[in-house]
Order: structure tokens, then sequence, then C-alpha cells
């Protein structure tokens, strides 16, 4: 029941019913009424009655209560003492300045002014006051519901764009997550798949092999670990593990770290000064997932050069071990090339990877420091 009286029609319809209640008891107590007083009762009730539209249908209820004062003014004649029809009719032009379409609302203040200004083609004598003061109130009242609709209609456009920015940067977030949770997890298992491989095929008499390419397998799940620990405390909101990030004075360590597992790789790193820090754990990723594919692609000789060029952080890796089977290794590597191409497109930077005269090459810039 509750529910039942909170919806607009059933409202708006108690409302025109008690407007024409007492339009009907001011009609039947009016001073004078000119016409017949049964087709005065019947027009003003049409006009009362009309409230109920207000809502549902704001130009129609404009439309019926401008048609029922034309009928009332030019058959009906004057009536004084009544003052409900004229309640109703600011109702109708309140309900189309409101309307949410800027034509049908200047539709509806034109057929309301047409109803009532249908007097001059009846009177000869008119007022002039009387009518500039009746169009000067409706107008007022339709300006003003226009004018609260259109501010209604910014502030909504405002949250709009204010919640569609928050789904973009919830997006972005959730794409930076991904990469980050596939270059740590990718590259650690990557590590940890071959070198177990390895141990699991060396012979009785391999101890050694066995031992190192073991502790390969450690070292990569604990570093797995702790980075997926930093990357978890970063989501919510840890500064400590803000700050531990991996960044240029780690690429030494991968580097040393990829040459235990395997990999020939030779580093050139150029000291870079004042380079923000999600520039140096994008740098550091493009490494890593560089490195990584040539050792998934049966290792070989790399070299790895860092350093500044033009205000840019360049990150040069060329594999010079080429062949048919390492081009299609690497182009499988989908998800994870173009997870690099996107965390340099985000600094406005440069990428390329693909196979050379010589073997396999990654390139990028990025800018030294984040416009913000």
């Amino acid at each position: 029941m509750r529910d039942l009286l909170r919806r607009p029609v059933v409202v708006d319809g108690a409302v025109a019913v008690g407007l024409t209640a007492w339009n009907q008891w001011e009609l039947s107590r009016a001073e004078f009424v000119d016409g017949a007083i049964v087709f005065n009762h019947l027009a003003f009730a049409v006009m009362t009655l009309s409230v109920a539209l207000r809502r549902v249908a704001p130009l129609g209820c404009a439309a019926v209560a401008a048609a029922a004062l034309t009928a009332q003014t030019l058959w009906g004649g004057d009536v004084f003492g009544a003052a409900a029809q004229f309640v109703a009719l600011l109702v109708a032009t309140h309900a189309t300045g409101s309307h949410p379409d800027p034509a049908r609302r200047w539709i509806g203040l034109v057929v309301t002014l047409v109803g009532v200004e249908c007097i001059l083609l009846i009177e000869d004598e008119i007022v002039v006051a009387d009518e500039v003061g009746n169009v000067s109130v409706l107008v007022a009242v339709w300006a003003l519901a226009a004018a609260v609709r259109v501010g209604e209609e910014h502030r909504q456009r405002e949250v709009d764009e204010h919640e569609r920015r928050e789904r973009e940067a919830i997006d972005q977030e959730r794409a930076r997550v991904a990469r980050e949770l596939h270059d740590i997890v990718a590259h650690g298992l990557s590590l940890m798949v071959l070198h177990a491989g390895a141990a699991r095929a060396a012979s009785p008499e391999a101890a050694p092999t066995v031992q190192q390419s073991l502790g390969v397998v450690e070292d990569a799940g604990r570093q797995a670990l702790g980075e997926l620990h930093r990357l978890l405390g970063m989501l919510s909101g840890g500064e400590e593990a803000s700050d531990g990030m991996v960044g240029l004075g780690d690429v030494r360590e991968l580097c040393n770290r990829m040459s235990t597992a395997g990999l020939e790789v030779e580093l050139l790193l150029d000291p870079v000064q004042g380079a923000d820090r999600s520039v140096e754990l994008s740098a550091y990723r493009i490494v890593q997932e560089a490195l990584t594919n040539s050792l998934r692609c049966g290792g070989g000789a790399v070299r790895v050069e860092i350093g500044e060029r033009s205000g840019a952080l360049e990150v040069l890796i060329r594999d010079r071990r080429s062949g048919p089977d390492r081009a299609a290794t690497i182009r499988g590597e989908g998800r994870g090339l173009r997870g690099l191409r996107e965390r340099v497109a985000l600094f406005g930077g440069s990428f390329s990877a693909g196979p050379t005269a010589h073997g396999w090459e990654v390139h990028a810039e990025l800018p030294l420091r984040v416009v913000t």
C-alpha cells in the first residue's frame, strides 16, 4: 500500500481530484458566472483533472488544460470567485517547463499561452496590464521549471562523467595488475619449469648440475613470492611495499640470475638520474620479459643496453641467436609482448619487437619523468 501511494500516477491523480473538488466548490459559491453553469463546471473540471497527466504526459497535460481553458473562454464567459483552475494551469505550465525534450518545453509554453490569450478573439476591450501579468506569471513558472531541469541534467552529466572516469580508472588498474602478475609469474615459473625439467633429465652422475638447477628454481620461486608480496602490498595501500618495487638497480641482479640459469647476458647500464619509479619498474619488466623469452627459446647470447637518450630512458635487448623456431616461439608470447607495448604506451613512449638480420630485438623508449 505504501509503495502504491508513492507512484507518480497515484499521487498526481490524488492532487487532480483534490484540485477538482476545490474548484467545483468554488464554482458553486462563485460571485458571478457568465454562461451555462454546467458547461463551466465541465470545462474547469477538465482543466483541473489534467493535472493527473503532469508527469506521465507533460505536453498532454498542457494541451488538455489549454483546450479546456479555450473552450471555457469562448463559450463559458466570465467567472469571478474561482481560482483553482488557474492553479491547474500553473501546474501544467511547470510540467512542460520540466520536460526533458527542449523542443517540447517550448511547444508546451506556446500551447499554454495560446489558451490564455484566446480571449483576444472575443474581447474588444482588453486590459493590457492584466494580460501582461498573466503571461509574465506563466512564463516565470515555465522558466523556473526549465532552469531546474537544465541544472539537473547538467549535474547528471557530471555524475555520469565521474562514474565513467571511475570505471576507466578501475579498468586501467585491473590491466596494470594483470600485467604485473603476468610478468612476475611468467618469469618465475618459466625458470622453475625449465630447470626442474633439466634436473629431472640429468643423469645420476650429474649431481652438481642438478643442485645448480634446483638452486635456480628456489631463487626464482623466492623472488616471485617477494614480488607478489610487494604487489599485494601496493594494492592494499602499503607505502613500504611501494618503496620495494624493483627498478634499474635490480637489473644487474636479474641479468646475473639469468646467466646462472644458462643464458649468456651482457649488460651495459649507463647511470640514469631522475627516472620515475614507475618508469624504472617498466624498464625492469621489459628486460625481464625479453630475457625470459630468450631463455625459453633455448638460451643464447643476449646484449642488454640501458641508458638515457634525448630525455628518454632507452632499453635495447638484442638476442643474437636467430632461427625460425625462435621467431615462432616469441611470436607465440603474444600476451607478454602486448603487455610490454601497453606499459610503454601508458607513458607516451615507443616500443618495438621483432626479428632482425642478426636475431631478435626488443627496443623501448620511455620518458624519464611521468607527466601528471
